[in-house]
């Protein structure tokens, strides 16, 4: 999926997975403007998940990389080069996840690193994550 700059993709109050079937590789290139009242998941299944974001991702409810535990480890990953990524919550609780923020913003209200399983990775290079 991508998403050039100076777009907007309105997805109101649904749920939106990005990678959802088993064995499966999902990539998003958001360089416009993703809006979203409804959750936004990164990874499900054992779908290995990139979501890279240079544009914007405005949320008033959940962004959660991988939506559960699965036997197989779901690899679900956000990488932030510029723009900015604002949310109610950002969830890395499952299996193997991480955020790297390269350049521009993560704002959010609750943030949640880490759960029962899996391995959780947050990396912050020069720039500032608000939580």
């Amino acid at each position: 999926m991508s998403l050039p700059p100076q777009s907007q993709l309105i997805l109101g109050s649904a749920e939106t997975i990005l990678g959802f079937n088993r064995g499966a590789e999902a990539f998003a290139d958001i360089r416009g403007d993703l809006i979203t009242d409804g959750r936004l998941f990164v990874g499900r299944n054992n779908a290995q998940s990139t979501l890279l974001l240079s544009g914007s991702i405005l949320s008033s409810s959940l962004v959660q990389l991988s939506q559960y535990d699965s036997s197989e480890d779901t690899r679900a990953e956000i990488v932030v080069t510029g723009g900015k990524l604002q949310a109610q919550a950002l969830k890395l609780i499952h299996d193997q996840t991480s955020v790297t923020l390269e350049g521009g913003s993560i704002t959010v209200d609750e943030f949640h690193l880490g759960g029962d399983n899996g391995e959780a990775l947050v990396t912050v290079t020069r720039v500032e994550l608000k939580a």
